[in-house]
């Protein structure tokens, strides 16, 4: 089973449309764990209702925590809904509640390009409306890196993507699936809607340590290499 992490705020309408393209394309039983806000005006919208279901399409779960400091701490938010995706999951993959699944039998396609590899970081085409292309906007990665990890981010960067982008060049297991997905609200389209202002201010623009996060992918990504070498051996 494939487990999926979502975080959302603010975007019911767009949630649902993230979901339903997961679900309805899929050709196997998946599990979607979607990360909210307690304070999210949203929350209550009746398209969220009934949003946790079980059955043999998928599973949907959802956390509902603090907002703490928006695309900040992006990657607490990920980390905190992969927690509760089943054990049963082989395959885990990072999604936002603004993106769209495009392509038919998409699960099938992220396996028969992984094949028999054990460790890998598995890719899509990411798009904008603006045809702004986002190679490795949506990771997924099998739960052996998970375990090792002890969580699906590399450290307590917000840019989750692109250090998994640094892992699998310095562990050369990067995999193209063909899988293309669209992202409605990043790209030369700007700031995007509310919810993306409001994720990168004021705090995004006011952090000390910004800079460093910008540049320490490459860091992350070989000191988890060894680390899988070593756990690998």
């Amino acid at each position: 089973m494939i487990g999926v992490a979502i975080p959302s705020r603010g975007r019911p309408a767009e949630l649902k449309r993230a979901m339903d393209s997961l679900i309805g394309r899929s050709t196997e039983k998946i599990h979607i764990a979607v990360r909210m806000d307690f304070d999210d005006p949203e929350l209550r919208n009746p398209l969220l209702a009934g949003i946790c279901r079980m059955d043999d399409k998928a599973i949907v779960s959802c956390k509902v925590g603090n907002r703490m400091r928006g695309y900040v701490d992006n990657h607490v938010f990920i980390d905190e809904a992969a927690k509760i995706l089943s054990t049963d999951c082989d395959l885990m993959m990072q999604f936002v509640d603004d993106a769209e699944m495009r392509t038919d039998r998409w699960n099938e396609k992220y396996r028969e390009a992984i094949g028999d590899r054990q460790i890998f970081v598995c890719s899509a085409n990411v798009t904008t409306p603006d045809g702004s292309n986002y190679p490795w906007s949506f990771p997924l990665i099998p739960r052996r890196l998970y375990e090792i990890n002890g969580g699906f981010c590399l450290g307590s960067n917000p840019s989750v993507d692109r250090c998994w982008a640094a892992f699998a060049r310095a562990y050369s297991c990067e995999v193209r699936s063909g899988v293309d997905v669209i992202h409605h609200h990043i790209g030369a389209i700007g700031a995007g809607d509310k919810t993306s202002q409001e994720g990168r201010t004021p705090f995004a623009r006011n952090i000390p340590d910004r800079v460093a996060w910008e540049t320490e992918h490459d860091r992350i990504g070989r000191e988890f290499a060894e680390k899988v070498r070593a756990a690998c051996a």
